[in-house]
């Protein structure tokens, strides 16, 4: 046993010696934290046989190298022991891949063994860093330990497939050794006894004029775990990276005297020699038809790398950053398949969201008002790719609202009143269901003593009307609240047809059969207060007939069963399908009636138009007739006529 474990077991293994806490007074600062310890002392034989391919230089800092993590909190858990060891493992990752990680050290710690009243073993956290790995820190995270809650080990489901594991550890004692260890592996997790001094004091300029801390007053207060990341033979001390916060010492970290309270008796390292891992970046956006450029890159296994990119699409690319264009919106799973010189493969998977955002939204509605008086304002974005919409509102007050999601091309109603006088910009930007966002449009309104008309209402034919007539009356609805006369505009499909009206109506002529045409009412009153109607909408109606003609039976055509043949007449003997084809582009079709001689007998609504026709007399001239209507009442005839000779009715 080492002098740092006589020490330790003289004061009696327990909540002194592993999870002792306590709360620090930060010098200089307005804080309180917890602070943990929990190293338990082991007797542990060294090897100091192993060999090292560089000299370790005069002094070394792995932190200007760029490999060493940040400084996490243990907070009031005795989880020293998971914090050095993850410490050592995150920088060696760092080192030999370039791969930031960030880990977990409370599924190292919880489902390793360690309790926060007792604390743990280093030589157990670097067996469960072997024999099973751990999660990152986004699968089980630290979460409430660090206010010296025992956590259960639940680390998220699967985390094995991506877990992070050592390939070994080994112990190292005397100075040199933990220099050289250093230099060519890493850095170390050691052990040593904190004191009162340092425990409460340090970093104390006027104690510890370098920052150097060695032992001055106090008792032991327990054993405690760090990494050394780096030391100074000119000044004869470690580097160690703490698990106190980055508000405790030098940001997180510590300076301490060679061979003080034990901190180079031992050290224990770790080699990794990294499985294959794979990264195809992203997340990915962009647009239909955008060439998108894809990054991938690969750590460990055994070079050359082959790469194999599935787009999510059905397509795929062998390159290891190609480019490639969606032709459709959508969000599509992107995996990455790297095989190395050994046949070993790794993946990883990222999205690309293509989507095309929205239009600057349209924006209709009063140019002025009085305060505390809620005005109506109309909205409207259309979205290329037909996603739902919703509307995001900067009033210029203060304040903002926005809609919930709704059709693309759907007028939003929006409504707000101000508070106070003045000029205010209205900022609307449209957004859609992925994210995508329009550029926003402005809209000014003056609040002051006098108010603009209200936007006109209750369009005639209704906004969505269809079958409207081609000579049809418009109007609306309108109001000043100041009672000022009323002045309108009108406008179709974006051109002014009339102006100056003082009626709220406007006959509207000779309009294009199936149509849709848009429509608005500007108004301006006699103060020049100005607002204007939301776009309104109607098709006008269908007056084409369907397409109608009836395929079978045939004209001069003898009929007998199922076989057919051209004949000096029309003969019917038997069952006869009646065939019939009937379209309408326009309106579409609503239904086919079948009639013989001027009886209906059959309707049908939707295709195939067919119906069997079964005459029960035994001969007799009949005419066949059939009637398509389409959904708006226009309606085209056929008819055949046709001799019918039925022996077995």
């Amino acid at each position: 046993m080492n002098s740092y474990g006589r020490l330790l077991f003289a004061l009696s293994v327990g909540i002194m010696v592993a999870g002792f806490s306590s709360i620090f007074q930060g010098r200089g600062n307005e804080y309180s934290i917890e602070r943990g310890l929990g190293c338990i002392p082991e007797n542990i034989t060294p090897d100091n046989n192993i060999n090292f391919l560089n000299l370790a230089p005069p002094s070394w800092d792995w932190r200007s190298q760029g490999i060493v993590t940040s400084v996490k909190n243990q907070g009031g858990c005795g989880s020293c022991v998971a914090f050095a060891c993850i410490g050592v493992f995150e920088a060696v990752i760092k080192w030999k891949t370039g791969l930031t990680t960030d880990l977990s050290e409370a599924h190292l710690f919880f489902c390793g063994g360690g309790i926060c009243d007792w604390g743990w073993y280093i030589s157990a956290g670097m067996n469960y860093l072997k024999n099973y790995g751990v999660s990152d820190e986004s699968c089980f995270p630290y979460d409430g330990a660090i206010y010296g809650n025992q956590l259960p080990c639940n680390p998220c489901q699967g985390w094995e497939e991506n877990a992070f594991k050592i390939d070994s550890w080994g112990v190292v004692s005397g100075r040199e050794n933990i220099k050289n260890t250093i230099y060519n592996y890493g850095p170390v997790a050691v052990d040593f006894a904190v004191y009162e001094d340092f425990y409460y004091e340090y970093p104390n300029p006027s104690r510890w004029p370098n920052d150097v801390y060695y032992h001055q007053y106090g008792d032991p207060v327990g054993g405690h775990a760090v990494a050394i990341v780096g030391y100074d033979d000119s000044g004869q001390y470690w580097i160690c990276k703490n698990s106190w916060g980055t508000g405790w010492g030098l940001q997180g970290y510590f300076k301490i005297k060679y061979g003080e309270c034990g901190i180079d008796d031992t050290a224990y390292y770790i080699t990794y020699n990294p499985n294959l891992i794979a990264s195809a970046g992203g997340p990915y956006k962009g647009k239909p038809g955008e060439s998108l450029q894809f990054y991938g890159s690969a750590y460990g296994g055994v070079k050359p790398y082959n790469w194999t990119w599935d787009f999510g699409d059905g397509n795929k690319s062998y390159e290891q950053n190609p480019r490639h264009a969606y032709s459709k919106a959508g969000n599509y799973n992107v995996k990455l398949t790297v095989r190395d010189a050994q046949g070993k493969t790794a993946s990883s998977t990222t999205t690309a969201t293509i989507n095309t955002p929205p239009a600057k939204p349209t924006i209709k509605g009063p140019n002025g008002g009085r305060k505390n008086v809620q005005y109506t304002f109309y909205a409207v974005s259309y979205d290329g790719d037909g996603d739902k919409i919703k509307y995001i509102v900067n009033w210029g007050d203060g304040t903002s609202s926005e809609t919930g999601f709704m059709r693309s091309g759907e007028n939003a109603i929006l409504t707000h009143a101000w508070k106070k006088e003045g000029k205010y910009n209205i900022k609307i930007e449209a957004e859609d269901e992925r994210g995508g966002k329009s550029d926003a449009s402005n809209y000014y309104i003056e609040i002051g003593q006098k108010e603009a008309p209200n936007s006109p209402t209750n369009p005639y034919p209704p906004d969505g009307a269809t079958a409207v007539p081609l000579n049809v009356m418009l109007s609306w609805e309108c109001y000043d609240p100041d009672n000022d006369t009323l002045y309108y505009s009108i406008y179709l499909d974006g051109e002014k047809i009339a102006e100056n009206l003082t009626e709220n109506k406007y006959q509207l002529r000779n309009l294009e059969p199936f149509k849709e045409y848009s429509w608005e009412v500007h108004v301006v009153d006699s103060d020049g207060s100005t607002s204007q109607s939301p776009t309104w909408y109607f098709r006008t109606k269908d007056i084409t007939s369907p397409n109608l003609s009836i395929l079978e039976p045939k004209e001069k055509y003898l009929y007998i069963g199922g076989f057919s043949m051209p004949f000096f007449k029309t003969i019917y003997i038997g069952k006869i399908k009646v065939i019939v084809n009937a379209s309408d582009e326009q309106s579409g079709m609503q239904k086919v009636e079948f009639y013989v001689d001027g009886k209906l007998e059959e309707t049908i609504y939707e295709e195939p138009y067919e119906w069997i026709w079964n005459e029960d007399t035994l001969y007799d001239l009949h005419i066949l007739e059939v009637i398509a209507y389409d959904n708006e009442g226009n309606y085209a005839k056929d008819s055949i006529q046709a001799v019918v000779l039925n022996f077995f009715p």
